[in-house]
């Protein structure tokens, strides 16, 4: 189920595109149905489900109630007595007034989870590329080093981090 603000393109998301290897053939394939339940959507699920169409509702009226510059915690509030007084999941959202309410400040947002995953491997890569860089610097100080014959391989090892064996085959 989609519910995001922006347009999601994809009907149906497999479980192989999450994985960097993407020239190989899976052995076993995972396909989901993205279904996009926002009001106006079209999904014939809405139409069947009463209990969606009205999550999707109070869901809008949250969004609503944010763009006339209401702060999070009072837009989800005054949505849930909104939907209340409409009789849109009353007695789901009465008998679990503060649970939902809790839920939905912490709901899932996949456009902050894919800045979060794109920050996190831009960061990745450039710890891997500091660590490449930092071998390089190395292996090179060692290799004017052992030409220079000032010191042992053992105090090169020492100095540089790499290993005798490295340093033997330069």
């Amino acid at each position: 189920m989609y519910n995001g603000e922006q347009s999601f393109g994809a009907k149906e998301l497999r479980l192989s595109d999450s994985f960097i290897l993407h020239d190989t053939v899976p052995s076993l394939e995972l396909i989901a149905k993205v279904v996009d339940i926002n009001p106006g959507s079209g999904e014939e699920a809405l139409a069947r489900s009463s209990t969606l169409q009205g999550y999707s509702h109070l869901i809008s009226e949250i969004r609503n109630n944010i763009n006339t510059g209401m702060t999070r915690d009072k837009a989800i509030v005054t949505a849930i007595d909104s939907c209340i007084s409409q009789g849109v999941l009353v007695d789901f959202l009465t008998e679990l007034y503060m649970e939902v309410s809790r839920m939905l400040n912490w709901e899932y947002d996949a456009d902050a989870e894919k800045r979060v995953i794109r920050n996190e491997s831009r960061e990745e890569g450039r710890m891997e590329g500091l660590a490449e860089g930092l071998k390089k610097a190395n292996t090179e100080i060692a290799r004017k080093l052992k030409k220079a014959g000032i010191m042992s391989t053992k105090e090169i090892a020492e100095l540089t981090g790499l290993s005798i064996s490295e340093i033997d085959l330069l």
